[in-house]
């Protein structure tokens, strides 16, 4: 949430004394009415006073502080109160009089009542806020409210006068801590600060150079002297500032101003009234206090011959256009603004066709002569969706059959259909309506494109060949009615998943039935998409191209990360939005640098209060369709990239510039462009050879020339994209080159030079030196005389050694081996660390040695055991095996009573931090707060488990249905009886501790996933022995279990299998508001419990059973 000065005034003049005796019963500041006239108050200190009289004075009832001072002076009194961690902001109140006041030189230097801000250490922050004394002998009472500024655990409250002459009196002080709810109630009042676009009022997005026009209107009371302060910063500074002064009185004043910043990209206008501190309101999903516009780059994107050529889409509408919800073209102007031109059409299935033969095909020239009309407009490409199976038509139990509110997207994916003719009748259908809007409307197309899935990877309960039989009636119908189809599966959610069911699927033969590939690249872990996607596309590629050919087409077709917030209650702070541009930046050109033909963003604008969006939406109620928005950085992020990028090919990775730089090569038209960032949020300066007449532009489209030096350029890289353009693609590696440290490389006439970043290695005889770190560099052959580089070329050195830690074959808790490879033509010694000592291993040349290692003698982090070596030139080696993959064998029957102390601690492996985290909607405040140790054994009887989760707070569920939100965990366990990853048998559990702390609760949790899991029967000892104890001392829960192994499995089936899966999912809330909003905090073991996931990833568990 953004810290920022945040302050409503409300000014009041009262005649009548008897409203000055209020107190509000949870005032923070102590005495603040002055109990007696003792001097100094009770609670008070006395600031160091100079010519003045301070006493406390009584008219009534009412006791009050006078300062008096003949002369310029200083002092008063004060008082610090601590702050809560909760209070998200204070308001302060004051009832204020004076005479005869005179400021000492400036308007600050007299009577105030302020309140100043310090963290642990003693340092002030969020500046000098205040109220300043009237110069009027009529009590009047000023409010303000105001943000507690991070990282604030005090204030400091005064009634003090600094440097000026009069009486100043003081009454009535008050000072409440809001919450974040209290804080949004707190901006209601009657003085209002409004800001208007004089154009494009509903998206703000300008061309260059076009006049950008703010109006500014006050409406409500207003004393004398106020005025408007607005600044106007980018994505990261402070660009400018101004000031308008607004007459008195309560009548409506607007007045304008022109902004004309002299850069492209993201803008915000903040403004507040400067005496009464009303700023902006909050609009939606928007910041308060500020209003956001754009201003499009001077790029303009290459021409494409047919629409299908776009590398990208996007999800969502808009109804700017119009400004009438779902009225009107849902595309004008915010795509043509975003360079977006894939679009989904929806004909799916189950809408089209309710009843058999209820959908009729348009198919003569004037029943189409007017389809389709917004998507014809704009010159949009449609992606088809036809996914789902007609409810009369499903091969499904009877009770999904006759199920009322049958979901086109839940429902209808989860089976076959029952008749693979008539379910390919009604794909023919819409493809032949297709065919005939090809011919008609849609020319600028080479193909139509089909989707018959949409994430089914969430709802599919069918089986691999089934899905495969699907794609090959729908590829045949199609293709039968439409001479231009590409049919595009399977659209899976998660990436890793995807490719995990496409490997399967491929073998089975599914790539003859499919045209391309259209996939989503979520991931379902917190990790940058360096981690999260790369790999996984990189996989998909792979199999595209060995299964359907090179040329084949891939479409992503969906993925966003976005701050994970409430935008409504809260702002979004400009750091959150500078990490929700990098993220989604980067991800992007990752899939597109990776292979795919084109990438589409979602979503066009925020959703609802959690965002998810590209664009902020201004409604009041946010949803989908919005008629107006405002843009993010991440808009003009996605302007510039579509500019600069459209209608390009790829040209490569480029990888070779050090370990937290990464990027990739495109052909522009014959012009080549570099996307070049930062992995690791820090700024990296690299150099890259290269020509003159080289351009940075950065990730809004502003650009600068490169100095071209000793054939190199240097360019400085932070998290956001920049672009190099122009280089010369004589400069980029036209091979790969593998080699070990020490290894000669092919003969040259002239020496070569090795670069990545801003380091260089001079090869001597050609040879890779003994030394070189490890890694891909850029390897070029260097003219002798004139420097210039030239043949460059791609060389991966890889360490001659490869390290591998395993477990033993007879699977016991403490047994490992360490498996040490030999690739090079030397022999070879590594030095092994094992705890505090150093043991000597030799390889010989081609070969591997082994070392044997009992667990007691490895190191544990974070539930792996790690081993660390270091080869003869001191290069690093690691090696690590998960310690989760193994099942500790008990020789003795635990007592299930909560005592964790009964478990060996060899057996616990820690899980915590921000990196275990794979939901959050609360703040980790550390190890205390939320983190935890678990251990997992069996017998020939039952699974044993057992949980010591540290929590400070312990707050249960309050919903008997939705555990999950509460404290609580919740496991899963069963058997890969198809052996295919997939999990056929699965129970799952959830465990928690009532309110009363009495008895542990145990349910079984009955489904199938995501919608919604059930809570089921109450399980009874046969079925589950538990026991869970809260520590409130020790900040701890304990959750104790045992499973009779019958629950899992037969002995056959378990005798054959010979591995239990398992996953656990551990929640934490520490508020009842968390719990209620589903805002908590989630940790996992293995991959989770499969709680919103119908295919879990479960961790192997093998089971030593004689």
């Amino acid at each position: 949430m953004i810290k920022k000065s945040f302050h409503i005034v409300l000014l009041l003049c009262l005649c009548h004394a008897i409203l000055l005796h209020a107190q509000d019963a949870n005032n923070l500041i102590e005495n603040s009415g002055f109990a007696d006239k003792t001097f100094p108050p009770a609670s008070w200190e006395i600031i160091n006073s100079s010519r003045g009289v301070l006493s406390i004075e009584q008219e009534g009832d009412l006791r009050y502080l006078r300062m008096e001072f003949s002369d310029m002076g200083r002092g008063g009194i004060t008082q610090s109160i601590k702050l809560m961690p909760d209070v998200k902001a204070l308001s302060v109140s004051a009832w204020l009089r004076g005479n005869g006041i005179i400021h000492g030189g400036q308007d600050y230097q007299r009577g105030c009542f302020e309140f100043f801000f310090y963290d642990a250490k003693g340092q002030r922050l969020g500046g000098f806020p205040k109220l300043m004394v009237p110069n009027s002998a009529d009590w009047k009472k000023y409010a303000q409210v105001r943000e507690v500024p991070d990282g604030a655990v005090s204030v400091r409250v005064s009634c003090v006068n600094h440097g000026g002459k009069g009486v100043y009196d003081f009454a009535n002080l008050n000072i409440l801590g809001l919450t974040q709810k209290q804080l949004l109630l707190s901006s209601q009042n009657d003085l209002k600060l409004q800001a208007k676009w004089s154009t494009k009022n509903r998206y703000a997005i300008y061309e260059p150079g076009e006049k950008v026009e703010l109006q500014f209107t006050v409406q409500g009371s207003r004393a004398p002297g106020e005025t408007i302060l607005w600044q106007l910063f980018d994505h990261q500074q402070k660009l400018k500032q101004g000031e308008i002064a607004v007459p008195a009185g309560s009548g409506p004043f607007s007045q304008s101003i022109t902004l004309s910043p002299e850069r492209y990209g993201y803008f915000q206008v903040k403004a507040r009234l400067s005496l009464s501190g009303v700023m902006l309101p909050k609009r939606g999903t928007a910041p308060a206090g500020c209003v956001t516009f754009g201003i499009l780059p001077n790029i303009e994107a290459l021409p494409l011959k047919h629409m299908d050529d776009s590398r990208f889409g996007v999800q969502g509408t808009t109804f700017i256009d119009t400004g009438k919800f779902m009225q009107g073209d849902p595309y004008n102007a915010y795509y043509k603004a975003l360079g977006v031109r894939w679009v989904h059409r929806n004909r799916r299935l189950h809408e089209l066709e309710p009843v058999p033969n209820a959908f009729k095909p348009r198919v003569t020239a004037e029943s189409l002569k007017h389809a389709w009309p917004y998507d014809w407009d704009n010159r949009m490409a449609p992606l088809v969706d036809a996914h789902g199976v007609p409810q009369w038509l499903i091969d499904g139990p009877r009770e999904l059959r006759e199920q009322k509110n049958y979901s086109n997207t839940f429902d209808a994916q989860k089976y076959p259909p029952r008749d693979d003719q008539a379910y390919g009748n009604i794909l023919e259908k819409v493809a032949r309506e297709m065919a005939n809007l090809h011919e008609h409307r849609f020319t600028y197309m080479k193909h139509n494109y089909y989707q018959i899935q949409w994430e089914p990877d969430w709802y599919w309960l069918g089986s691999d060949e089934q899905l495969v039989q699907m794609y090959r009636t729908a590829y045949q119908s199609i293709h039968a009615a439409d001479p231009n189809a590409q049919l595009l599966g399977c659209n899976f959610g998660v990436l890793q998943t995807g490719n995990d069911w496409m490997a399967r699927m491929f073998r089975l033969g599914l790539g003859k039935w499919m045209d391309g590939i259209v996939t989503h690249a979520y991931y379902t872990y917190k990790a940058p998409p360096e981690i999260g996607i790369r790999p996984q596309m990189q996989r998909l590629v792979q199999m595209v191209h060995q299964y359907m050919g090179p040329d084949t087409m891939i479409m992503h077709s969906e993925w966003g990360d976005h701050w994970d917030g409430d935008y409504v209650t809260q702002s979004i702070s400009p750091d959150q939005l500078r990490d929700e541009m990098s993220h989604n930046l980067r991800g992007h050109l990752i899939v597109l640098g990776e292979g795919a033909d084109a990438t589409w963003f979602f979503y066009a604008a925020d959703l609802g209060k959690r965002g998810g969006g590209m664009a902020f939406n201004l409604e009041p109620n946010p949803r989908y369709g919005p008629t107006i928005i405002s843009p993010k950085p991440l808009t003009m992020g996605v302007a510039t990239m579509t500019r600069l990028l459209e209608g390009t090919t790829n040209l490569g990775v480029i990888d070779y510039m050090g370990v937290n730089v990464l990027g990739y090569a495109f052909d522009r038209d014959g012009q080549t462009i570099l996307a070049l960032w930062s992995t690791d949020g820090k700024s990296h300066t690299i150099k890259l050879p290269a020509q003159n007449n080289v351009r940075l532009c950065d990730s809004f489209g502003n650009s600068s020339a490169l100095i071209t030096d000793a054939h190199m350029i240097t360019v400085t890289l932070s998290d956001l994209p920049s672009y190099v353009i122009g280089l010369s693609r004589d400069c980029l590696p036209n091979q790969t080159v593998q080699a070990y440290p020490g290894q000669s490389l092919e003969q040259s006439s002239s020496p070569m030079l090795a670069m990545r970043g801003a380091q260089t290695a001079t090869l001597l005889s050609n040879q890779v030196p003994t030394l070189m770190q490890t890694g891909t560099w850029l390897l070029a052959s260097q003219h002798p005389q004139t420097g210039e580089l030239s043949n460059f070329k791609r060389l991966v050195v890889a360490n001659a050694l490869k390290m591998k830690l395993m477990p033993t074959k007879d699977k016991t808790t403490s047994g490992y081996q360490l498996q040490v490879q030999n690739f090079s033509d030397q022999d070879q010694t590594v030095k092994v660390q094992i705890q505090n000592e150093f043991q000597t291993l030799a390889i010989p040349t081609n070969k591997s040695s082994t070392l044997f290692l009992e667990g007691s003698q490895l190191q544990l982090d974070d539930g792996f055991y790690r081993l660390n070596a270091w080869d003869q030139a001191g290069r690093k080696l690691t090696a690590s095996v998960s310690a989760r993959s193994l099942l500790n064998t008990f020789t003795h029957t635990p007592k299930i009573d909560g005592n964790w102390r009964d478990w060996q601690l060899e057996m616990f492996q820690r899980v915590g931090g921000d990196e275990a985290l794979v939901y959050r909607k609360a703040p980790l405040i550390g190890p205390k707060d939320f983190s935890f140790d678990y251990a997992l054994a069996h017998d020939d009887k039952a699974l044993y488990g057992i949980f010591k989760v540290s929590d400070d707070t312990h707050l249960p569920p309050t919903n008997p249905n939705q555990t999950w939100r509460g404290d609580s965990i919740q496991i899963t366990f069963g058997l890969d009886l198809r052996a295919n990853g997939d999990w056929g048998s699965l129970r799952r559990i959830s465990l928690h501790l009532p309110t009363d702390q009495q008895a542990a609760i145990a349910r079984e949790v009955i489904g199938p996933p995501p919608i919604p899991p059930v809570m089921g029967q109450l399980l009874d000892d046969s079925q589950l022995r538990c026991r869970v104890q809260r520590d409130d001392q020790a900040g701890m829960t304990v959750y104790e279990f045992a499973i009779p192994l019958s629950q899992i499995g037969s002995k056959d089936q378990l005798a054959k299998y010979k591995h239990i899966g398992f996953g656990a999912l551990i929640n934490d809330a520490d508020t009842l508001e968390q719990i209620s909003d589903d805002a908590r905090k989630t940790m996992t073991v293995a991959e989770g419990a499969g709680l919103f996931s119908l295919h879990p990833k479960l961790g192997l568990f093998p089971l030593d059973i004689k």
